[in-house]
């Protein structure tokens, strides 16, 4: 299973997409200036370099919502599944959502 790990401050978000059987860090990234102009987003694939986007995410709704998209690129993960810790409406994709109204995990396959 892959586990999407974040960590929100208050204009930024860090993430780390991680193998919960290896252990092994899949990508990881940062998203700077959350409601600020000149967001940034940075994107590291393990083992590729990394790729800067300049995007507005003008809330941290946003921002998670550019992460999972980065994640779920086809040229990322080609059909595989995550699993990420966040909240939104069901979009395309291949992630399922951790919702906080007490259900958990809920497995969804298309986003």
């Amino acid at each position: 299973m892959k586990v999407l790990v974040l960590n929100c401050g208050s204009s930024s978000l860090k993430y780390q997409l991680i193998d919960s059987q290896s252990e092994e860090v899949l990508a990881k990234g940062l998203c700077e200036r959350i409601g600020i102009d000149g967001s940034l987003l940075t994107h590291q694939p393990a083992g590729r370099d990394k790729i800067k986007r300049e995007v507005a995410m003008p809330e941290h709704t946003t921002a998670v919502r550019m992460v999972i998209d980065t994640l779920t690129a086809p040229e990322i993960l080609t059909g595989n599944r995550c699993r990420g810790t966040s909240h939104g409406s069901r979009r395309r994709g291949l992630c399922s959502l951790c919702t906080t109204d007490g259900g958990g995990f809920k497995d969804g396959g298309e986003m």
